[in-house]
């Protein structure tokens, strides 16, 4: 990890704050407990085109997985990102339709880790996911059930029906399944306390395994 040095006007930024006072350590650990929770090893998807939307100064996944073919590190903040020099990958942008710089359906397994409940756009997000794994490609899927704000929409368990289609262990099935909802098949789900942040661990969460259709 690359030492950090911080300028007045980075700490000004508040998320600069959060990372710096968290422990810029604690980030890259936070992946490797992303590594225990879907029983992957540094070298399980070696070869194979990967996508981490939403990824994070770090890289996302990429700070952890060794030897994919082709790393397609995405989030919003890519240009600040890129200046701390923490990601082992260059970070990019979507694009202002929120659509990133890949071939619809080329990539192997995507990543969407603590992004539901944060993002403003969710639509965007699911549209994404969809239009860029391959079928038969693999959804790393991982979110906190978090209440509205005035900023975010939050996340229920009942948007798992909306965005990907309800799990096979959920009682409960959509009216009108969206088009989203089409698009994947559940291999794994899980539910249970959040492990992830350790300083966070009591607050609830969901994630899986979903194989594009």
């Amino acid at each position: 990890m690359p030492k950090v040095t911080l300028t007045y006007e980075q700490w000004l930024d508040p998320e600069v704050r959060y990372w710096s006072e968290a422990g810029f350590e604690q980030g890259v650990a936070r992946y490797e407990r992303y590594l225990d929770l879907f029983s992957l090893a540094p070298d399980s998807l070696r070869g194979q085109w990967v996508l981490d939307l939403g990824c994070g100064p770090f890289g996302g996944m990429f700070s952890v997985l060794e030897g994919v073919s082709r790393a397609c590190a995405v989030d919003i903040r890519a240009q600040k990102y890129n200046a701390w020099g923490l990601s082992p990958v260059p970070i990019i942008a979507p694009d202002l339709r929120g659509k990133c710089d890949v071939t619809p359906g080329s990539i192997d397994a995507a990543f969407c880790l603590n992004i539901f409940g944060q993002t403003q756009a969710p639509m965007a997000v699911a549209t994404e996911l969809a239009r860029a794994v391959r079928q038969g490609g693999l959804l790393y899927f991982f979110a906190r059930i978090t209440p509205p704000t005035k900023q975010v929409p939050g996340f229920r368990i009942q948007d798992l029906g909306k965005w990907f289609g309800f799990p096979p262990v959920a009682r409960r099935r959509p009216r009108r399944p969206s088009p989203f909802s089409l698009c994947w098949r559940w291999g794994w789900f899980g539910r249970g306390p959040d492990r992830i942040d350790l300083d966070s661990y009591l607050e609830r969460a969901v994630w899986g395994i979903l194989e594009r259709t």
